[in-house]
């Protein structure tokens, strides 16, 4: 029996990209899925190509800065886990709109993690932040999770800064069965993310309108990851909460590749893969951006036997073969299922 078999799970930011594939591999491995969300935007989006609702026990449409609701869903649930995933997830979105990005990440993450806190029924709470908290000196050093925390734009303090609220929270308020932690992901990478502002989704958009791609650093590195590597990471922490004698985890974990590649890198493994040639035009960054950016990940090996499957040029590939296959008709939920099913059983 899986020990996910008749576990609650609730997942917040359900509707958003990362969110729609953790919900459909929870379910694939036994969970009851739970939702709590804004609604999906207008447009292309995974949650609806994917039907990712039909998947879920109930979903809950609503904003996480919204104290009382929060409570209101979590009594009415009463999972067993959150994974809270809720948040404005963009570096550029939060130069535009920064007291929505702060409240948002921090305070909307707080009202989530005190109405766990407060609901004996919950065994463990996964805050997902981002390899931006850290405070990038451009050393070119991988980051490991004691270095420094940071960030020069609203986005990587925002998220920084709910680090900080997770870790107070925990030592203010933690109790003995409840497990706390969050994961500092690399870029995520995988078919059906159509956010602006991100350079596969771009690609894919400059791709089929016959526009150029712009791009603003093609030599900045990150270390891009598959989604479905960076989540079963995520669910190694969770099923630590959820076994009879739960060891002592770290409090936060880094997910990434062994190796960061740059941007022009992507965009040459996604025309191969997708046999096309893209119009590549640079431009000069409105807003600082850092050039190199990668994680150690050697702790999540350790603790959790956490290892990822796919290089960066393996998730690239993986990605554009997703894209091709939905823009050349295929089912995006079949999709989905199919390559988490692949997965699963230990191909890539």
């Amino acid at each position: 029996m899986s020990l996910w078999e008749n576990k609650r799970v609730l997942v917040t930011g359900h509707t958003g990209f990362k969110g729609s594939w953790l919900v459909r591999i929870l379910g694939v491995i036994g969970a009851e899925v739970h939702g709590f969300s804004l609604p999906a935007p207008e447009g292309l989006n995974l949650y609806r190509d994917a039907e990712i609702s039909s998947f879920l026990e109930s979903e809950f449409l609503g904003d996480i800065r919204d104290t009382e609701l929060v409570e209101r869903v979590l009594k009415q649930i009463q999972p067993d886990y959150v994974f809270h995933l809720a948040a404005q997830s963009l570096v550029l979105e939060s130069y535009l709109n920064p007291l929505d990005t702060i409240s948002t990440n921090i305070q909307g993450t707080a009202n989530i993690i005190n109405a766990a806190l407060r609901n004996d029924h919950v065994l463990g709470l996964l805050n997902v932040t981002t390899d931006k908290v850290y405070e990038n000196n451009e050393g070119g050093n991988s980051y490991v999770e004691t270095d420094p925390l940071g960030g020069e734009d609203i986005y990587s303090a925002s998220k920084a800064s709910s680090e900080l609220i997770t870790k107070a929270m925990k030592f203010s308020y933690g109790r003995k069965n409840f497990q706390l932690n969050t994961a500092r992901a690399g870029n995520v990478i995988g078919g059906g993310d159509w956010s602006v502002n991100r350079l596969i989704p771009d690609a894919i958009r400059a791709s089929k309108s016959g526009s150029p791609i712009v791009i603003r650093n093609p030599s900045a590195t990150r270390p891009w990851q598959h989604v479905l590597d960076c989540l079963s990471g995520y669910i190694l922490i969770a099923e630590n909460s959820l076994v009879s004698q739960p060891k002592s985890l770290n409090l936060a974990y880094n997910f990434g590749p062994l190796e960061s590649i740059s941007v022009i890198d992507v965009l040459n493994l996604l025309q191969k893969e997708l046999g096309l040639k893209l119009c590549i035009q640079e431009e000069t960054p409105v807003y600082s951006e850092r050039l190199s950016l990668n994680v150690n990940a050697t702790l999540a090996r350790t603790d959790l036997g956490w290892n990822p499957r796919m290089t960066p040029a393996q998730s690239v590939q993986s990605a554009g073969k997703w894209y091709k296959s939905f823009l050349d008709g295929a089912c995006a939920e079949y999709l989905v299922t199919e390559e988490i099913n692949n997965y699963l059983s230990g191909g890539e």
